[in-house]
Parts: structure tokens; sequence; C-alpha cells
């Protein structure tokens, strides 16, 4: 059988449905190349010379310096949040970030979050300042707020959404390299930085943050507890230029043992020159909540 004929009865089957789009073009791709004498072309390009650990994370703190203020709208966000009295779903459109970038090495970012859910514009609000972090939620009837400076005492007691937490996850915090407390390795597509904690048991596995090779932005971030367990997990992804640096617009954020996350997918990043200083000043009370509760008054 003739060349042409082969094509031409080929390309009848194909509109027929008789042959697969995904196997016509691989064979279309495969003939062509060997009739024109090309050589198919690898998928992907080479990936790029390892970085050190040094040059990792100083490539990854001078991308978190860089982030502009900046301010976002939530396109869309879901949340499942488990507690001992009950469990509460949402799947929502609407919202809006405003991130405030550190003045300086002292200081950290400051960030406010504004979900909307049907005709309520506040459904829950989570903000963080220099020195206070706080959360509410209408529809949850709650409302909780804390110092940074207690975080971690056993004095303070945990809230269910840490606007810092996000901050952390979402790869917008800084990284300490101390080659005593870090183990870095190379992998296929990833870089892999642990971060070593001590307790009554040993020293255990504390953080674990997952970088692309071919972007250097994280994609991934594990907590652990002594136990080896994942206590938070995030995933990373959908970044966009802003200015000079890299900005995640899709986060996953999740508690594995408590059954709950938190998934924010952002779009209309832009610069933000704005002072909007109101947003940043945590309120004394929330209308239709009966109390803003110090989550660690027992600290002061």
């Amino acid at each position: 059988m003739k060349m042409a004929e082969v094509l031409h009865r080929n390309m009848r089957a194909v509109r027929r449905g008789r042959l697969g789009r995904a196997c016509a073009l691989a064979g279309w791709s495969l003939l062509l190349g060997v009739l024109w004498g090309c050589e198919p072309r690898p998928s992907a390009e080479p990936m790029p010379l390892p970085l050190s650990r040094e040059l990792l994370i100083d490539a990854h703190n001078t991308n978190m310096w860089t982030v502009p203020d900046f301010k976002a709208n939530l396109d869309r966000w879901q949340l499942r949040l488990v507690t001992q009295e009950q469990t509460r779903s949402f799947n929502e459109m609407g919202g809006t970030v405003v991130y405030r970038a550190p003045e300086g090495p002292d200081e950290q970012p400051m960030v406010y979050m504004r979900a909307s859910a049907g005709l309520e514009s506040k459904a829950w609000v989570a903000a963080a300042n220099q020195e206070q972090y706080w959360w509410f939620s209408r529809r949850a009837k709650q409302a909780q707020w804390g110092y940074f400076r207690n975080i971690g005492k056993p004095c303070a007691a945990k809230m269910p959404f840490n606007p810092y937490t996000l901050l952390d996850f979402a790869g917008l915090l800084p990284l300490e390299d101390s080659a005593a407390e870090v183990t870095f390795k190379v992998e296929r597509e990833t870089y892999v930085v642990e971060r070593f904690g001590r307790g009554a048991e040993g020293v255990y596995v504390e953080r674990q943050y997952i970088f692309d090779r071919r972007t250097n932005l994280p994609v991934e971030v594990n907590a652990y507890g002594r136990d080896g367990q994942v206590v938070v997990h995030s995933e990373i992804g959908g970044y966009e230029a802003l200015g000079a640096a890299r900005v995640p617009t899709e986060i996953l954020l999740s508690w594995p043992g408590q059954d709950s996350y938190l998934r924010l997918k952002l779009n209309r990043l832009k610069q933000d020159t704005k002072k909007r200083a109101s947003l940043f000043v945590r309120t004394e009370r929330v209308p239709g909540i009966d109390t803003f509760e110090q989550i660690d008054r027992q600290c002061e």
C-alpha cells in the first residue's frame, strides 16, 4: 500500500472517531519525524544544575523580601473546620487579601484577609499586625486574638485559624540557614530542606520545605510533631510575577489530624500604595459576637 493511501485512511479513521485524538497526534508526529529526518524533541527542558543549600535559601529569602505591598481578590475559598462541637464546610467566592511587606529585618509582614459568602461580606476575617493577630467569624459566632510574643507558650491557647500560619506555609516568611539545625537534599525535581527540633525524646524533624528545582520556589511545607506525624501541610502554586518577586496565588493549608483544610485562590494581584491602616488595627468588639476572646490572657 502506498504511503499516500495510508495517510488518507488514517485521516478518514480519525474523522469517524476510530482513532483516538491522542494516538492520531502521536502517530502524525512520529510519521512526520521519519519522513523529514527529524528526531523527536524532549518533552521538558534539561534540569538546571543544582544549587547549594546557602544559595537556595538566599534565593528564597530574596524573593520574600522583594514582595511588595499588594492587594488581591479572593477568587474562591473553601474551608472545612472540624472542632469537638461541630464540622463547618464552606465553598464560596469573593473576598480581599491585603499584604504589607516588612519595613526592616526585625519586622514581619502584615496581612488582612476578608472572605465573603453570599450577601455576607465578612463571613470571616483574619489579620495580623506587628504585635497582634486575630480572626473572627460571624457565622461561627467566634472572635479571638493574641500577641505574637506568646505563640507557642503553654499559657496560650490555639485559635482555629492563625493568619501568621498562612504566611509561614505560603512561603512568605524568611528561612534561617543554620548548618547545625538544617539538612539539605537534592532530588530529581525538587530540593528538600528539613529543620530539626529537640525534645525530651531527642532530635526530630520539625519542619520540611520542598522547593521546585526549576524555579527555586517553595511548593510544599510540612510541620511535624514529635511523633513524626504531619501536623500542618501546605501546597503552594500558581506563582505570578509582582514586581521583582513571585507570589503564590493557589494555597492549600490542611491539618491532617483534624481533617480540616483551607484552600485559597487569588487573582488580580496588583501593587497597592494606599495606606489602609485601619485594616491592621484590631477592633475592640465585633458586631453580632458577644466577646472578643484573648487566647493568651494567662500569659500576661
